[in-house]
């Protein structure tokens, strides 16, 4: 029976005759992840519920196809969606691996600037991921520094998750079914904030967005803005400060790539994952190459 006011899961409850929820491993506004034993086959996972549909009719359709088109990615550094379902009907589920580490946010929040090398190196494994999404046709959408894990010890396996915004790129679709734009506003693509095509190249700025975070401890957007609109204006009109300004330690070589995949324009940055990837693997050589594989000073 479907309920008046759908709930979130309770700890000890079983989500869809399967998965016992244990606890609570991280809120956000869109949704709560928590640890699960699927008793199924015995092992514990992660379940994110996410917030309740306003009706359940179109929503099921469109969330399983989303659901379906993630999965279909099979890649080390993308997480594994194992199962889906609906809790009270409205409730959407994602059953997927149990990591143990943290996000990159959590990180550079809690210790400052990863390493260049380790900057590098966590945004080419990002790259990674959106190759072989974008290689099914799928957008991620919403590449955001919360939505790159780092399993413990941190950077030992770089993960992207949270495809929940994905899209199939075929469709050619602006935003979404309903033009209504969606994904994180301070780490948009400047194509997403103005309602244009979106294409892969709004994900090569996502990756930008990763590492400037990750070499600068910073967002690519000034902070201190209030207002949406604020941010909107940001990212469409105002220069990236260059990261060197914020860490002297950032080669320029390194600089450089990062400030061509933040271009305003799509045409003017990196045009797919794959050659960002490149150019990361390239600077990240030639900085070992100068500073030794040990090197932290960047």
């Amino acid at each position: 029976m479907t309920s008046a006011n759908p709930r979130l899961p309770r700890v000890g409850e079983l989500l869809g005759e399967r998965y016992r929820i244990e606890r609570a491993l991280a809120r956000g506004g869109m949704g709560v992840v928590y640890e699960a034993l699927d008793e199924g086959l015995g092992r514990r996972v992660a379940v994110k519920v996410l917030p309740p549909f306003a009706r359940a009719d179109q929503a099921h359709t469109r969330f399983l196809r989303e659901c379906r088109l993630t999965a279909s990615v099979h890649h080390p550094n993308v997480i594994p969606i194992y199962d889906a379902g609906f809790h009270e009907e409205r409730v959407p589920y994602l059953v997927m691996e149990r990591l143990e580490g943290t996000t990159l946010e959590k990180q550079v929040k809690a210790h400052g600037p990863l390493s260049v090398s380790g900057s590098l190196r966590v945004t080419v494994g990002v790259c990674a991921a959106l190759e072989a999404a974008h290689a099914r046709e799928v957008l991620h959408r919403d590449v955001k520094p919360a939505n790159v894990f780092l399993t413990a010890p941190p950077g030992e396996r770089v993960v992207l998750f949270d495809f929940g915004l994905s899209l199939d790129a075929s469709r050619r679709t602006r935003i979404t079914d309903q033009g209504v734009v969606v994904g994180t506003p301070a780490y948009m693509a400047p194509e997403q904030v103005l309602g244009r095509f979106v294409d892969a190249r709004a994900d090569v700025f996502g990756a930008g967005t990763v590492a400037y975070r990750a070499l600068t401890g910073q967002r690519h957007v000034p902070d201190g803005l209030r207002e949406i609109t604020e941010v909107f204006d940001a990212i469409v009109h105002q220069p990236i400060i260059p990261p060197r300004q914020h860490n002297p330690r950032v080669p320029e070589h390194v600089e450089a790539v990062v400030l061509r995949a933040l271009a305003k324009s799509p045409e003017q940055r990196f045009q797919s994952a794959q050659a960002l990837r490149v150019a990361l693997e390239e600077a990240l050589a030639e900085h070992v190459a100068r500073h030794g594989s040990s090197a932290q000073g960047g």
